[in-house]
């Protein structure tokens, strides 16, 4: 028998829905903004922070959204005394946070801030780290509106773990009574999918998309690949953030204009939070117009409220999509290839309407979401030239109604995985134990226990059972002894481990913290664990990621 399959269906039928969590009617859609950090590291100060909100009211970014500007890590003091909250640094900012947060709101815009859950901020400032309640308190005093809470530097105070630490700053950010947005940033270290809608708002699921100035092509999907797979965590009131973009100078630098198109694209369509990271005063007229992309934007905000995920792979050729409201589809046909023969660079994809949870039969109208036109009417599938490193973002709209067509998620069939998505009325792709089920729209968005329940009800007769269904079927039966022997021999194991080694018992092994932390900051590199069912969760190669490197900015 399938030990997988056994795993996964004692988690779909023995767990229970989180409910505890951030529900303020925050992040309802992922937040949109503007973060200093990509573009001017810890230089930041007042006259920079007006001047480029001016411009992200001049130039029509607000208006299409970008409503939140962060100041990250340098706007508050180095030192901070044993009591009392966080000062500003009055000579960077003469004016004081207070009267920024005024001005700002009185453009129409929100004001962020910075801090991080360790001794010290990644660029040696004051931080949180037991000052939780002082530090949210003044944040609500002055206006603040989103905090960025990151994780260098991180103590051990009675083996706090990641959570905790967080967990810390949310109860205080919740007893001020100021909808705050809590932006997780511990870079997906502890699985932070897992826990989040509990916690806060948004979660890094990866390192910094740049370690330097310029983001790389290979910084950027390797980021995509990093949130793979975890479409399923997200949903209104929380989401994944793969981190800010890199569209414009100085992060995009690197970036040709087609991968700054499909850096757009993917980060919209998975839900990422869209936070700009270049300076806005150099901002080229065909990145602007590319920030402002409506329909790429609208796929982002969607109400439906569903992430969008790899849905087909293969070689570097992708398929990503996302359901929509009202039953339609957001389609990313993605290129990753490039060859030293550039007539083998651009390549003619397909998109089966199967890959999208549609019916074969059903005609779609297709439209070109950045060329804002459609493109016909299709039926069964569509093939079309993609460039290299470039991506086609789609919208499919079915031409009639059809009932069902918006309960598909693209975490429901995994053909990389599962190799035939025509029926997906019986297979259920492995969901970790237990499963998240977001705050908001829970009644629209059923758990995984249900959806597996309601798939093995829509399969065929008993007699006629495939494999897998079978198996799972026989699972269901046989979960409750499997799971009492499980924690039988771990029983066992406790025992032995402490009848084995007197002078050294599990529980002291265990009283150092967490594996991959020290006394004074947090290695990302030692502590990244693979969960058993989320499939594609790289870890960084210790040999070439320095504890300098750690310390300075992860």
């Amino acid at each position: 028998m399938d030990w997988a399959t056994i795993a996964i269906v004692v988690c779909l039928a023995t767990s229970i829905p989180f409910r505890n969590c951030l529900d303020n009617g925050l992040a309802i859609t992922p937040p949109m903004g503007y973060n200093t950090w990509n573009a001017f590291h810890e230089d930041i100060d007042e006259t920079m922070v007006r001047e480029s909100a001016e411009i992200l009211i001049s130039s029509g970014l607000a208006a299409a959204g970008y409503t939140y500007f962060n100041l990250d890590d340098g706007w508050n003091q180095k030192t901070r005394g044993l009591e009392g909250p966080m000062e500003y640094n009055s000579t960077r900012f003469p004016s004081g946070i207070p009267a920024l947060a005024d001005w700002l709101h009185s453009k129409g815009l929100k004001l962020g801030v910075y801090s991080d859950a360790g001794s010290m901020t990644c660029a040696k400032f004051a931080a949180s780290l037991g000052h939780e309640m002082e530090d949210a308190k003044v944040f609500a005093e002055w206006g603040v509106d989103f905090l960025k809470y990151d994780n260098c530097f991180a103590t051990w105070p009675k083996k706090m773990s990641v959570r905790k630490r967080y967990e810390a700053m949310r109860d205080a950010l919740n007893a001020t009574g100021r909808p705050i947005l809590f932006s997780m940033c511990e870079w997906g270290v502890s699985s932070p999918w897992e826990y989040g809608h509990e916690v806060g708002h948004t979660w890094r699921t990866t390192k910094d998309i740049s370690m330097e100035i310029e983001a790389t092509w290979a910084d950027v999907v390797e980021n995509l690949d990093e949130t793979a797979g975890l479409a399923r965590f997200a949903g209104p009131g929380g989401w994944n953030d793969a981190d800010m973009l890199e569209v414009g100078d100085p992060g995009g630098k690197a970036l040709t204009y087609t991968e700054q198109r499909s850096h757009f694209a993917l980060w919209a369509l998975i839900k990422s939070p869209l936070l700009i990271g270049a300076d806005l005063r150099k901002l080229k007229r065909e990145e602007l117009l590319l920030l402002k992309s409506r329909e790429i934007i609208a796929i982002n905000q969607d109400p439906l409220g569903v992430a969008g995920d790899r849905v087909w792979k293969q070689g570097p050729y992708e398929v990503w999509a996302a359901p929509l409201a009202g039953g339609a589809r957001a389609v990313v046909l993605f290129n990753r290839h490039v060859a030293s023969d550039e007539k083998f660079d651009e390549h003619n994809m397909t998109l089966h309407w199967s890959m999208v949870g549609y019916p074969a039969d059903l005609e779609v109208m297709v439209r070109d979401l950045y060329k804002e036109r459609d493109m016909g009417h299709y039926t069964g599938m569509l093939t079309e030239l993609v460039e290299a490193h470039g991506v086609l973002a789609l919208k499919l709209t079915p031409t009639k109604s059809v009932e069902g067509l918006d309960t598909w998620r693209p975490w429901q069939c995994d053909p990389l995985l599962d190799g035939d998505c025509s029926d997906k009325s019986v297979y259920i792709k492995p969901v970790p134990c237990p499963p998240q089920t977001p705050c908001k729209q829970a009644d629209e968005r059923p758990s995984a226990a249900a959806s597996a329940v309601a798939a093995l009800g829509a399969a065929a007769p008993i007699g006629s059972l495939d494999k897998r269904s079978a198996i799972m079927v026989l699972a269901v039966g046989l979960c409750s002894g499997l799971v009492l022997g499980f924690l039988g021999a771990m029983l066992a194991m406790h025992f032995c481990l402490n009848r084995r080694s007197p002078s050294t018992p599990l529980a002291s092994k265990l009283s150092a913290g967490p594996a991959g932390f020290s006394s004074t900051y947090y290695s990302p590199v030692a502590a990244t664990t693979r969960h058993p069912l989320v499939r594609h969760r790289g870890t960084p190669d210790a040999a070439q990621t320095s504890t300098a490197d750690v310390m300075d900015r992860v």
